[in-house]
């Protein structure tokens, strides 16, 4: 049916075989195609943690905050009694009310409580969560500072009229510049900041007079060179008023709010990361600090998960559900896969956008490993194992030939065999030039095509089977004739790694067993990535059986942390066991609906990652 002669097996047009290929596929349906196995909350589900009053109901929710009048992506929800507008409780993502209110989030041990602070003492807010976001019940906090709060469709409007901002003042302090906004009541605030310059939008109004004292002027210019203190500029208009103020090489703004009377507080210091240590979730940490590895100071950002913790679950991920071929950011990948935090995972190809290390989810080997490089995997139960790996397999002829298969799903080209299944997709397009490819259903051959030019033609992928790709001694097609069965088999190292249903692939290995076992030659990295400082993510293990998810960010004066200062920084973080992932500007670490480490201007796509999922426990 697919092949003409045995003496000419790469003639069959590329037409006949697509057409019996997509004749085995007729009917497959859903298995055809790789299935999304992301846990999936239903998000009309009423709000975990929420008020249990009697009569309470969730009234309505949506995506837009428009926050005096300029709108914002946010998810919002509100529950109270229908009949009762003054029972109406609105809460708003943590996220949104960090971001675009300005409300800072303190440390707490109590996952049911979030404190804020915003130009007030500390605030507990209740929250609750509809994955994959938390929710802070922000009723009070907006009630007391004079917001009008209106929910449209699925737009939630939060109108305050703009205070005045009455005095601006700055100077020189110990740890570096300062600027005191003092205004008549509280305002939101955002914060923008583009290395030497930090651009704060405060939604209040600056009188002509201020502006004009706070003008440039030959005196102020000279007073400040003598300070070294430069003062900040400040425009106002269409109720809001823009203050730019200069950020030193090497200094970080920091802001934040004090009360009677309201004041914004900006300054400049050499680090930008107060302690953090939040309870965001049961069994999820969100923590952070600066850590100092010889002489360097590294902002360190990382989450802290109880794999044991029920409706906890950790898995890989890729963009695209339906293929493996696809990058994208991992915030929108985390966020269309409902998770409620992720870190990027395993290297790829930028330009075939094809995976380039291990993964295995829910026991299926979606990628194969290479190069016996590094590995995390993982149970439910909180069994964590990280480990160089490789997979070893073995095609058999009827005739007891045999020949390894090289990669499996992967985008590593070698010379020699490949093998893809339809975890890869419902079809393959060949990465190089002139490949020859082999049906394989149901353990026997059932066809031939020449694969022509790169990247031009999609074969349909045999299910109940798999495709297999010639790449070099392309004579061995001879030994897998039209209708001859061929074994399969697969031998993974270490062998006992089959009992982690969950893997991925990076590199290389940090710590195994306490000790750091660093060797990024005995993996096949280059030289040059070797000796290389950058932005960095990780992932390890400590003694109790936490899984750290990891960021490591550089500082303005350089590039970052090398692998040797990364795998020290771990062993100060607690981990016994840890695995270097893709870093750089793939580096991303995301929790809630934000990316943590860096603005998602700055990030690049990435193929992988490792997504964290809740599902509340029903009240």
């Amino acid at each position: 049916m697919f092949f003409l002669g045995k003496s000419s097996p790469c003639r069959l047009p590329l037409c006949l075989l697509i057409a019996a290929f997509s004749l085995l596929t007729t009917g497959a349906g859903e298995g055809a195609a790789m299935a999304s196995s992301s846990p999936q909350s239903d998000r009309r589900s009423s709000l975990a943690q929420g008020p249990s009053q009697s009569g309470t109901a969730l009234l309505r929710r949506g995506n837009q905050v428009v926050i005096n009048g300029r709108p914002q992506a946010v998810p919002w929800v509100q529950w109270g009694k229908v009949a009762q507008a003054d029972q109406v409780n609105t809460a708003i993502a943590d996220f949104g009310l960090a971001q675009f209110l300005g409300l800072e989030l303190l440390n707490t041990r109590d996952f049911r409580q979030q404190p804020v602070k915003w130009f007030s003492p500390p605030l507990p807010l209740a929250v609750q969560w509809s994955p994959p976001y938390r929710f802070l019940d922000a009723t009070a906090l907006l009630r007391q500072t004079g917001w009008d709060i209106q929910a449209e469709g699925e737009t939630l409007r939060l109108t305050l009229v703009p205070p005045g901002l009455t005095n601006v003042s700055w100077g020189l302090q110990p740890s570096g510049d300062r600027v005191v906004l003092d205004l008549e009541r509280p305002a939101p605030w955002q914060l923008d900041w583009q290395g030497g310059e930090a651009v704060i939008t405060l939604a209040a109004t600056a009188s002509p007079e201020l502006l004009q004292r706070l003008a440039p002027s030959l005196e102020g210019i000279a007073r400040d060179a003598l300070q070294h203190s430069p003062a900040p500029q400040v425009e106002s208009g269409n109720g809001q008023t823009i203050v730019r103020v200069k950020v030193p090489t090497g200094l970080y703004p920091t802001l934040t709010t004090l009360a009677n009377p309201p004041r914004l507080v900006i300054d400049t210091r050499p680090l930008p990361l107060p302690p953090r240590d939040i309870a965001w979730a049961p069994g999820l940490r969100w923590q952070q600090k600066t850590l100092r590895v010889g002489e360097m100071d590294y902002p360190v950002i990382w989450l802290a998960l109880n794999l044991r913790q029920p409706g906890l679950t950790v898995k890989p991920f890729w963009t695209d559900t339906e293929t493996l071929v696809g990058t994208g950011p991992l915030l929108t990948t985390a966020q269309r896969q409902q998770a409620i935090a992720a870190i990027n995972g395993g290297f790829f190809n930028r330009n075939t956008q094809l995976p380039l290390g291990v993964i295995r989810r829910d026991g299926r080997w979606v990628s194969g490993p290479i190069l016996n490089r590094g590995a995390i995997g993982w149970t439910q139960t909180g069994a964590i194992w990280i480990g160089r790996f490789s997979l070893q397999e073995t095609l058999t002829t009827a005739d007891g030939k045999q020949f390894p298969v090289l990669t499996l799903n992967s985008g590593y080209v070698q010379a020699g065999i490949s093998r893809y299944t339809l975890e890869w997709g419902t079809t393959y397009t060949p990465i190089v030039n002139d490949e020859i490819l082999i049906g394989i259903q149901n353990q026997q051959v059932i066809g031939y095509a020449q694969g022509g030019p790169a990247g031009q033609t999609a074969f349909p992928i045999p299910p109940d089977g798999y495709l297999l790709t010639l790449r070099s001694n392309k004579s061995a097609v001879d030994a897998f004739p039209i209708g001859s069965l061929v074994k399969l088999e697969s031998r993974p190292e270490p062998e006992d790694v089959l009992r982690f249903p969950q893997i991925l692939g990076a590199g290389p290995l940090l710590i195994q067993n306490r000790q750091i076992v660093l060797d990024p030659k005995l993996e096949k990295f280059s030289d040059a990535f070797s000796r290389e400082s950058a932005v960095r993510s990780a992932i390890g293990r400590t003694v109790s059986g936490e899984l750290l998810l990891v960021a490591v960010q550089s500082q303005p004066y350089q590039a970052g942390p090398t692998l040797t200062e990364m795998a020290r920084m771990m062993e100060q973080l607690g981990a016994v066991d840890a695995l270097n992932l893709d870093g750089g500007s793939s580096t991303s670490l995301y929790l809630g609906g934000w990316l943590l480490n860096r603005s998602p201007q700055s990030v690049a796509r990435v193929h992988n990652g490792i997504g964290v999922f809740w599902q509340p426990p029903p009240k």
